[in-house]
Protein backbone atom coordinates (compact mmCIF):
# COMPACT_ATOMS: atom_id res chain seq x y z
CA UNK A 1 0.00 0.00 0.00
CA UNK A 2 1.12 3.66 -1.10
CA UNK A 3 2.27 6.09 1.70
CA UNK A 4 -0.68 8.65 2.18
CA UNK A 5 0.19 12.45 2.86
CA UNK A 6 -2.33 14.82 4.63
CA UNK A 7 -2.08 18.52 4.75
CA UNK A 8 -3.08 21.31 7.44
CA UNK A 9 -2.43 24.05 9.75
CA UNK A 10 -1.72 24.05 13.41
CA UNK A 11 -3.34 26.83 15.41
CA UNK A 12 -1.20 28.13 18.53
CA UNK A 13 2.35 28.34 17.68
CA UNK A 14 3.96 32.04 19.01
CA UNK A 15 7.92 31.17 17.85
CA UNK A 16 10.30 28.68 16.22
CA UNK A 17 11.00 26.06 18.90
CA UNK A 18 7.00 25.90 18.67
CA UNK A 19 6.86 24.46 15.26
CA UNK A 20 9.99 22.23 16.19
CA UNK A 21 7.51 20.63 19.19
CA UNK A 22 4.77 20.63 17.40
CA UNK A 23 6.53 18.25 14.28
CA UNK A 24 8.18 15.66 16.96
CA UNK A 25 4.48 15.24 18.40
CA UNK A 26 3.26 14.58 15.50
CA UNK A 27 6.00 12.01 14.69
CA UNK A 28 5.15 10.16 17.54
CA UNK A 29 1.44 9.30 16.01
CA UNK A 30 1.55 5.58 15.43
CA UNK A 31 1.80 4.58 11.45
CA UNK A 32 3.56 8.34 10.71
CA UNK A 33 6.67 8.00 8.83
CA UNK A 34 7.28 11.58 8.91
CA UNK A 35 6.06 14.98 9.69
CA UNK A 36 7.17 18.66 8.45
CA UNK A 37 5.95 21.47 9.87
CA UNK A 38 7.56 24.58 7.32
CA UNK A 39 7.38 27.48 9.69
CA UNK A 40 5.62 28.78 13.18
CA UNK A 41 3.80 31.94 11.46
CA UNK A 42 2.77 29.90 8.44
CA UNK A 43 1.90 26.84 10.62
CA UNK A 44 1.59 24.32 7.63
CA UNK A 45 2.17 20.64 8.57
CA UNK A 46 2.40 17.45 6.40
CA UNK A 47 2.08 13.95 7.06
CA UNK A 48 3.36 10.85 5.74
CA UNK A 49 1.76 7.84 6.55
CA UNK A 50 2.05 3.84 5.55
CA UNK A 51 -1.25 2.17 5.46
CA UNK A 52 -3.67 5.14 4.56
CA UNK A 53 -4.49 8.37 6.41
CA UNK A 54 -4.27 8.86 9.94
CA UNK A 55 -7.36 9.71 11.59
CA UNK A 56 -7.80 13.32 12.00
CA UNK A 57 -8.84 12.49 16.35
CA UNK A 58 -5.24 11.38 16.30
CA UNK A 59 -3.50 14.05 14.82
CA UNK A 60 -5.68 16.62 17.20
CA UNK A 61 -5.01 14.92 20.01
CA UNK A 62 -1.22 14.80 19.60
CA UNK A 63 -1.46 18.54 18.50
CA UNK A 64 -3.45 19.08 21.62
CA UNK A 65 -1.08 17.42 23.74
CA UNK A 66 1.63 19.77 22.76
CA UNK A 67 -0.67 22.08 23.03
CA UNK A 68 -1.50 23.42 19.73
CA UNK A 69 -5.00 22.75 17.62
CA UNK A 70 -5.69 21.42 14.42
CA UNK A 71 -7.06 23.19 11.36
CA UNK A 72 -8.04 22.62 8.08
CA UNK A 73 -5.72 23.92 5.32
CA UNK A 74 -7.06 26.39 2.63
CA UNK A 75 -7.36 24.72 -0.79
CA UNK A 76 -5.36 27.02 -2.06
CA UNK A 77 -1.75 25.82 -0.06
CA UNK A 78 -2.43 22.41 -0.50
CA UNK A 79 0.13 22.66 -3.84
CA UNK A 80 2.73 24.52 -1.81
CA UNK A 81 5.80 23.02 -0.87
CA UNK A 82 6.01 22.23 2.26
CA UNK A 83 10.05 21.79 4.40
CA UNK A 84 11.11 20.87 7.47
CA UNK A 85 12.15 22.90 10.14
CA UNK A 86 15.82 21.25 9.50
CA UNK A 87 18.82 23.00 8.25
CA UNK A 88 18.45 22.70 4.64
CA UNK A 89 21.09 22.09 1.93
CA UNK A 90 21.10 25.71 0.94
CA UNK A 91 20.71 26.95 4.30
CA UNK A 92 23.35 25.04 5.22
CA UNK A 93 25.91 26.33 2.61
CA UNK A 94 25.02 29.86 3.76
CA UNK A 95 25.85 28.74 7.37
CA UNK A 96 28.95 26.61 6.01
CA UNK A 97 30.46 30.46 4.05
CA UNK A 98 29.35 32.62 7.15
CA UNK A 99 31.23 30.32 9.61
CA UNK A 100 34.07 29.77 7.23
CA UNK A 101 33.93 33.82 7.21
CA UNK A 102 34.03 34.07 10.83
CA UNK A 103 35.85 31.07 11.87
CA UNK A 104 39.21 32.46 9.65
CA UNK A 105 38.46 35.85 11.31
CA UNK A 106 38.62 34.62 15.28
CA UNK A 107 41.24 32.31 14.10
CA UNK A 108 43.76 35.11 12.43
CA UNK A 109 43.08 37.46 15.52
CA UNK A 110 43.39 34.82 18.24
CA UNK A 111 45.94 32.64 17.08
CA UNK A 112 47.66 33.28 20.52
CA UNK A 113 45.41 31.93 22.66
CA UNK A 114 44.34 29.12 21.09
CA UNK A 115 44.34 25.77 22.95
CA UNK A 116 47.08 23.29 21.85
CA UNK A 117 47.39 19.75 22.23
CA UNK A 118 43.62 18.52 22.55
CA UNK A 119 43.18 14.89 22.50
CA UNK A 120 40.38 14.24 19.61
CA UNK A 121 38.22 12.07 22.70
CA UNK A 122 38.75 11.70 25.95
CA UNK A 123 35.81 9.41 27.24
CA UNK A 124 35.65 9.15 30.87
CA UNK A 125 38.30 11.19 31.75
CA UNK A 126 37.34 12.39 35.25
CA UNK A 127 39.38 15.74 34.46
CA UNK A 128 38.22 18.40 37.15
CA UNK A 129 38.21 22.32 36.04
CA UNK A 130 37.13 25.39 37.60
CA UNK A 131 33.52 26.27 36.87
CA UNK A 132 32.75 29.56 35.11
CA UNK A 133 29.65 31.53 35.22
CA UNK A 134 28.81 32.89 31.54
CA UNK A 135 26.05 35.56 30.51
CA UNK A 136 22.74 33.87 29.18
CA UNK A 137 20.63 35.61 26.63
CA UNK A 138 17.14 35.30 24.96
CA UNK A 139 16.42 33.59 21.78
CA UNK A 140 13.02 35.56 21.88
CA UNK A 141 12.50 38.77 19.56
CA UNK A 142 15.43 37.46 17.55
CA UNK A 143 16.22 39.59 14.24
CA UNK A 144 15.17 38.22 10.38
CA UNK A 145 18.97 38.44 9.52
CA UNK A 146 22.42 38.22 10.57
CA UNK A 147 24.34 41.37 10.83
CA UNK A 148 27.35 42.83 11.37
CA UNK A 149 28.77 46.04 12.61
CA UNK A 150 32.48 47.37 11.54
CA UNK A 151 32.68 50.43 14.22
CA UNK A 152 35.47 48.19 16.04
CA UNK A 153 33.32 47.98 19.37
CA UNK A 154 32.58 45.35 20.92
CA UNK A 155 29.67 43.44 20.19
CA UNK A 156 26.91 44.12 22.08
CA UNK A 157 25.34 40.94 24.31
CA UNK A 158 21.87 41.65 26.08
CA UNK A 159 22.12 39.20 29.44
CA UNK A 160 18.90 37.91 30.54
CA UNK A 161 20.62 35.86 33.56
CA UNK A 162 23.46 33.18 33.90
CA UNK A 163 24.45 29.90 34.01
CA UNK A 164 26.87 27.91 35.80
CA UNK A 165 29.36 25.79 34.14
CA UNK A 166 28.78 23.24 35.45
CA UNK A 167 25.02 23.29 36.50
CA UNK A 168 24.80 22.27 40.43
CA UNK A 169 21.33 22.18 40.29
CA UNK A 170 21.47 18.98 37.28
CA UNK A 171 23.04 16.07 37.05
CA UNK A 172 24.98 16.38 33.94
CA UNK A 173 25.67 19.54 32.05
CA UNK A 174 26.66 19.25 28.37
CA UNK A 175 28.32 21.98 26.31
CA UNK A 176 29.06 22.83 22.89
CA UNK A 177 31.62 25.62 22.14
CA UNK A 178 30.97 27.22 18.79
CA UNK A 179 29.80 30.42 17.58
CA UNK A 180 26.54 32.03 15.50
CA UNK A 181 26.54 30.73 11.92
CA UNK A 182 28.84 27.86 12.04
CA UNK A 183 27.57 25.16 10.06
CA UNK A 184 29.09 22.42 12.27
CA UNK A 185 28.34 23.51 15.66
CA UNK A 186 24.49 24.22 14.21
CA UNK A 187 24.18 20.21 12.84
CA UNK A 188 25.49 19.54 16.82
CA UNK A 189 23.38 21.71 18.56
CA UNK A 190 20.56 20.21 16.63
CA UNK A 191 21.35 17.13 17.52
CA UNK A 192 21.47 18.22 21.25
CA UNK A 193 18.04 20.14 20.79
CA UNK A 194 16.52 16.73 19.52
CA UNK A 195 18.21 14.83 22.49
CA UNK A 196 17.06 17.35 25.26
CA UNK A 197 14.07 17.71 23.93
CA UNK A 198 13.45 13.57 24.30
CA UNK A 199 15.30 13.29 27.84
CA UNK A 200 13.75 16.59 29.30
CA UNK A 201 15.59 19.36 31.67
CA UNK A 202 15.13 17.94 34.96
CA UNK A 203 18.94 16.13 35.12
CA UNK A 204 20.65 17.94 31.91
CA UNK A 205 21.49 21.19 31.37
CA UNK A 206 22.46 21.85 27.48
CA UNK A 207 24.37 24.97 27.07
CA UNK A 208 25.84 26.01 23.51
CA UNK A 209 28.62 28.68 24.32
CA UNK A 210 29.78 31.26 21.53
CA UNK A 211 33.47 31.26 22.57
CA UNK A 212 34.45 34.24 20.65
CA UNK A 213 31.42 36.64 20.85
CA UNK A 214 32.16 38.13 17.48
CA UNK A 215 28.86 39.07 16.58
CA UNK A 216 26.73 40.07 19.60
CA UNK A 217 23.91 38.52 21.55
CA UNK A 218 21.19 39.60 18.26
CA UNK A 219 23.06 37.01 15.88
CA UNK A 220 23.22 34.47 18.08
CA UNK A 221 19.37 34.47 18.80
CA UNK A 222 18.90 34.76 15.61
CA UNK A 223 21.15 31.36 14.72
CA UNK A 224 19.56 29.80 17.61
CA UNK A 225 16.13 30.37 16.21
CA UNK A 226 17.22 29.27 12.32
CA UNK A 227 18.39 26.09 14.10
CA UNK A 228 15.27 25.60 15.65
CA UNK A 229 17.17 24.70 19.31
CA UNK A 230 15.91 27.74 21.17
CA UNK A 231 15.19 24.93 24.09
CA UNK A 232 18.57 24.86 24.65
CA UNK A 233 20.89 27.64 26.89
CA UNK A 234 22.78 30.03 24.88
CA UNK A 235 25.51 31.80 26.42
CA UNK A 236 28.35 34.16 25.82
CA UNK A 237 31.73 33.58 27.09
CA UNK A 238 32.49 37.29 27.21
CA UNK A 239 35.73 37.35 28.76
CA UNK A 240 37.34 34.63 26.77
CA UNK A 241 37.46 32.76 30.66
CA UNK A 242 35.68 29.86 30.21
CA UNK A 243 37.39 29.03 26.40
CA UNK A 244 40.73 29.28 28.66
CA UNK A 245 39.57 27.52 31.65
CA UNK A 246 38.61 24.25 29.58
CA UNK A 247 40.72 24.85 26.26
CA UNK A 248 38.27 24.64 24.13
CA UNK A 249 37.61 26.11 20.60
CA UNK A 250 35.11 25.50 18.18
CA UNK A 251 33.10 22.60 18.02
CA UNK A 252 34.63 21.54 21.10
CA UNK A 253 31.67 18.78 22.96
CA UNK A 254 31.88 18.48 27.21
CA UNK A 255 29.81 16.53 29.00
CA UNK A 256 30.47 16.83 32.89
CA UNK A 257 28.70 16.13 36.07
CA UNK A 258 27.51 18.85 38.74
CA UNK A 259 30.98 18.30 40.38
CA UNK A 260 32.91 19.41 37.41
CA UNK A 261 34.08 16.29 36.29
CA UNK A 262 34.91 15.81 33.02
CA UNK A 263 33.39 12.45 31.37
CA UNK A 264 33.54 13.09 27.70
CA UNK A 265 34.88 15.73 25.23
CA UNK A 266 35.85 16.00 21.87
CA UNK A 267 37.04 18.39 19.77
CA UNK A 268 35.14 18.09 16.19
CA UNK A 269 31.16 17.71 15.75
CA UNK A 270 29.81 14.77 16.88
CA UNK A 271 27.57 12.39 15.59
CA UNK A 272 24.15 12.13 17.31
CA UNK A 273 24.30 8.66 18.12
CA UNK A 274 27.62 9.03 20.15
CA UNK A 275 26.16 12.59 22.23
CA UNK A 276 23.00 10.09 23.46
CA UNK A 277 25.03 7.13 24.50
CA UNK A 278 27.64 9.73 26.49
CA UNK A 279 24.84 11.11 27.74
CA UNK A 280 23.59 8.16 29.16
CA UNK A 281 26.40 6.84 30.35
CA UNK A 282 26.68 10.36 32.37
CA UNK A 283 23.33 10.23 33.48
CA UNK A 284 23.57 6.45 34.71
CA UNK A 285 27.12 7.51 36.60
CA UNK A 286 25.55 10.62 38.18
CA UNK A 287 22.78 8.90 39.23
Amino acid sequence: MEDATQRFKIEGMTCSSCAFHAEKALQKIDGVKAAFVDSWHKGRAELVSKGGHVPISEIEQALAEAGYQYAEIDPNELEEPISNGSISTLLLIVLMLIGFGLIAFVFLNNRQSLPLNIGNVDVNAQVSAEGSILPVISTNNAPDDMSFSSNGEAPLVNAVGEVHIPDPDKAVTVVLAGLAGCSTCGVEAQYLSNILDDYGSQNLRIVFVDVYNWSGSDNLAWFANVLDATNLTWAVDTTDTFRDTYAVDVDSTLIMNREGNILYRDNFITEEATLREQIDLALQQSG
